[in-house]
């Protein structure tokens, strides 16, 4: 599995630098619900944060937009932003494939829309062994997303919404994730 990653990781690199565009790096938080009682409890969620990047494809008004992102959510969901704080965490790798369009574009501001296909790869759990096992989860979920962008000169700012098309929890075929995320970034 760390080979298939790592040709992944190899092509999206390869990509961005034959392609007219440029490269997004963004760093944020997020938030994670499931619809399932057991797991998220009513008016709480998940919370955690992102790390990764977007490719920019094209040099029109509408671009191509992979991206390749770690996040980290708090295994318990709770009621008050905690995505700094220490316990278990459950660890992520999320591909995204996005489409994506300039609504104004300048020298110095642009906003942007995007949406596409997402597949959230749950990697790791940390846990103490009593709350979730790896084998709770779907290795992977495919889902769907959008979301809003800002970039001021090199500055971006993004809004985005996943919402998860296949099951989460392995034991609930109707469980469905939703994520809702802010981060900021340089673009180059």
């Amino acid at each position: 599995m760390g080979k298939t990653w790592l040709i992944i990781a190899g092509l999206f690199w390869a990509t961005c630098g034959m392609a007219q565009g440029g490269f997004n790096v963004q760093i944020g938080t997020g938030s994670l619900i499931v619809n399932n009682e057991s797991f998220t409890k009513s008016g709480e969620a998940h919370y955690g944060l992102r790390l990764g990047g977007f490719a920019r494809i094209g040099d029109d008004g509408w671009f191509i937009r992979p991206g390749l992102f770690y996040e980290r959510y708090h295994a318990e969901s709770s009621s008050s932003f905690n995505a700094l704080d220490k316990g278990d965490h459950l660890h992520f790798l999320k591909g995204y494939v996005n489409l994506g369009l300039y609504i104004i574009r300048s020298d110095l501001f642009k906003l942007r829309l995007n949406g596409g296909g997402t597949i959230d790869y749950l990697a790791a759990i940390d846990n103490r062994g009593d709350v979730y096992k790896l084998a709770d989860f779907s290795d992977a979920a495919i889902g769907i997303n959008g979301g809003l962008g800002i970039d001021i000169a090199f500055i971006t700012i993004d809004l985005g919404y996943e919402k998860g098309l296949t099951k989460f929890l392995t034991d609930d075929d109707s469980s469905r994730s939703e994520y809702y995320n802010l981060s900021l970034g340089f673009f180059f």
